[in-house]
């Protein structure tokens, strides 16, 4: 897979309760399916507010005056600073990156919606240059060495041929 992103793009930083727009109002937060399993299963008084703040039927988070229900007083996500950054949901991790795919190639970049991307986006004199990389996804990886993989799998020993490959 080739990935072509702007030069700018790891710059990028979050300024949190210093956002004048945070991303967690006005907006439906939409959460994906293995974020929805994991909240589903979060112990304890927090994983009490957990089930008990998502539209389970929706799949996204409950609003309060049109803020997300996590959003506290600070601007601040308390799903982040009472269950830590493994335990947001993949809109929350990616805002406000952007990903579109092509085929074989996927293009980064980050939205305008976010004042700190803006900022930094629109506030620069330098000209925008885009970078690519090519990475082998685990479906390519598997296609390229599917050959090896099924003997591996069938086999109840490993192959020389197998471990000739692993190099």
């Amino acid at each position: 897979m080739e990935y072509t992103y702007p030069a700018y793009f790891y710059d990028f930083q979050c300024v949190a309760s210093e956002c004048t727009d945070t991303c967690c109002a006005a907006w439906e937060i939409m959460i994906d399916p293995v974020s929805l399993k994991k909240y589903r299963k979060y112990p304890g008084f927090f994983g009490n507010r957990l089930k008990n703040s998502i539209d389970w039927e929706r799949k996204s988070f409950e609003q309060y005056a049109g803020r997300c229900s996590f959003l506290n007083e600070e601007n601040l996500c308390d799903i982040y600073t009472e269950a830590g950054k493994k335990m947001l949901c993949k809109t929350c991790t990616r805002y406000p990156r952007h990903y579109e795919e092509y085929e074989n190639l996927r293009e980064i970049s980050l939205s305008l919606s976010c004042p700190a991307a803006a900022r930094m986006i629109l506030g620069s004199s330098e000209p925008v240059t885009f970078l690519s990389s090519c990475r082998e996804t685990p479906e390519e990886e598997y296609e390229a060495n599917k050959e090896i993989y099924e003997q591996f799998v069938t086999n109840t020993t490993v192959s020389d041929q197998f471990i000739d490959a692993l190099g």
